[in-house]
């Protein structure tokens, strides 16, 4: 019999935090937020398997990551304005990338959200 363990991230936010997390949420699901979003994943894998490779620290910022993205759409003829993603975003960015991609848990510092509670993740499981 195999288990598998889900786990999910809980977190209690204000009215003011949960508000900014809606408008994440929106811009997230636009075909521009799915666009930057992939993209970042793309990177930050190729950070961490390259720096595995080379027996480094995965360690590294949302900050470098965005500036990366931003720097390969400049190169590759794409217009930089179309290209804004907001610092409030940031942080929602960096969890997400670390909650969907295994191989990306801990890469990012996170610091304490403003009006944002994170409680002990939940975990549920599954036997097959």
């Amino acid at each position: 019999m195999e288990t598998t363990i889900h786990t999910t991230r809980r977190v209690i936010r204000t009215p003011e935090a949960q508000a900014k997390h809606d408008k994440y949420t929106l811009w997230r699901n636009s075909s521009h937020g799915v666009e930057v979003f992939t993209t970042l994943g793309e990177i930050s894998i190729d950070w961490a398997e390259k720096s595995r490779r080379d027996n480094l620290s995965i360690r590294w910022s949302i900050d470098g990551a965005v500036e990366v993205l931003r720097y390969q759409a400049r190169m590759h003829g794409r217009d930089i304005n179309g290209l804004k993603i907001s610092n409030d975003w940031k942080p929602f960015l960096a969890r997400e990338l670390m909650d969907t991609y295994p191989e990306l848990v801990g890469m990012f510092r996170l610091k304490a959200m403003q009006g944002v509670t994170e409680l002990p993740e939940e975990e549920t499981y599954e036997y097959n």
